[in-house]
């Protein structure tokens, strides 16, 4: 526990470029203990000396050895799991840049601590820290396959543990939901399965953005996507199993996947409703106990159309007598 607090300009200092590699590892532990005290990680003091070595330990990010990139990625965390999500929300932006740098560098050391880091640092927040959103959408979107396929296992991280209203707030699952349909239709076998796991992460927290990805998807995608569903989640620890535990989960597993295929079928509910109508329809038919007698309606007969002709007008009686007394003188 520090008696007294650190000076930030002799840390600065001392995390100089030209520095020692060792004095800078010194220089990093202090700040790291610094920021472990007791209260001292929320006083004005300790906020505004990160501020000013904020710049100098996202640079030991970058550095040559691995002690230090190691020893910078773990004072990170640990900076990001004491301060608040307000406080740190300020140096976000600088920490991923430098962090997300280290990933595609061949030392698996490095690369291995700047993901530990930025996995800290997705986690460690109670709200969700959202300027890290516009960094991950571009590291999956490039073209480095380690970074697509980090920045895809990292979406299924903030998908799982960041506050739901804060992300409905600031359109987080539309961005995961456009990130995924492009990791799970990606040309890189390694993105495509990281991909997948976070999928089912996702639709666990939305199902309603994860159907509509479903939807966008062709045959063969879905088949694998159905394949993989009961993988584990990133950063959950697989077991081996006996053949009868292994044979019972598969039979599970395949139940579960039928059963979501079939709901996420477009026009499933209209279909069904359809359905559920003409079976109700027929039950009623063989529940009925009457049988409807068939009356035959008794038509009377029509009466016969006589047509009357008016009688002859008085000229034409006169005319045919004239024609009858000529013809008897005759």
């Amino acid at each position: 526990m520090l008696e007294t607090p650190p000076n930030a300009k002799s840390l600065a200092a001392a995390l100089q470029p030209t520095a020692d590699w060792t004095k800078r590892v010194e220089a990093l532990r202090l700040v790291g203990t610094w920021a472990t005290a007791e209260h001292t990680h929320s006083s004005h003091a300790f906020v505004s000396g990160i501020h000013e070595l904020r710049d100098a330990i996202a640079d030991q990010v970058g550095d040559l050895r691995s002690a230090v990139v190691k020893e910078a990625c773990a004072t990170i965390a640990i900076l990001a799991s004491t301060m608040k999500d307000a406080a740190f929300q300020a140096h976000v932006d600088t920490f991923l840049a430098s962090l997300l740098k280290a990933l595609v560098v061949s030392v698996e050391v490095v690369s291995g601590a700047a993901d530990s880091c930025i996995r800290t640092i997705l986690v460690s927040t109670r709200t969700g820290h959202h300027a890290v959103l516009p960094k991950v959408v571009q590291a999956a979107t490039s073209r480095s396959p380690v970074l697509r396929r980090c920045a895809v296992e990292y979406l299924g991280l903030v998908a799982a543990s960041w506050n739901t209203k804060a992300m409905l707030r600031h359109n987080v699952p539309d961005t995961i939901a456009k990130l995924l349909l492009l990791g799970l239709c990606d040309g890189n076998c390694g993105v495509r399965a990281a991909s997948r796991k976070s999928f089912w992460t996702f639709q666990a927290r939305f199902p309603a953005k994860a159907k509509l990805v479903w939807e966008k998807l062709d045959a063969a995608t879905k088949n694998a996507l159905l394949q993989g569903g009961a993988a584990a989640a990133p950063g959950e620890a697989t077991t081996p199993r006996s053949p009868l535990e292994s044979d019972a989960s598969s039979t599970a597993s395949d139940g579960l996947r039928a059963v979501f295929a079939r709901l996420y079928q477009p026009h499933y509910f209209q279909e069904r409703a359809k359905r559920l109508a003409k079976l109700k329809e027929a039950q009623e038919l063989r529940l009925c106990t009457f049988t409807p007698v068939r009356r035959l309606r008794r038509v009377a007969p029509q009466a016969k159309h006589v047509v009357t002709l008016p009688p002859p007008p008085p000229y034409v009686e006169a005319s045919s007598s004239r024609i009858a007394s000529t013809v008897a003188c005759s």
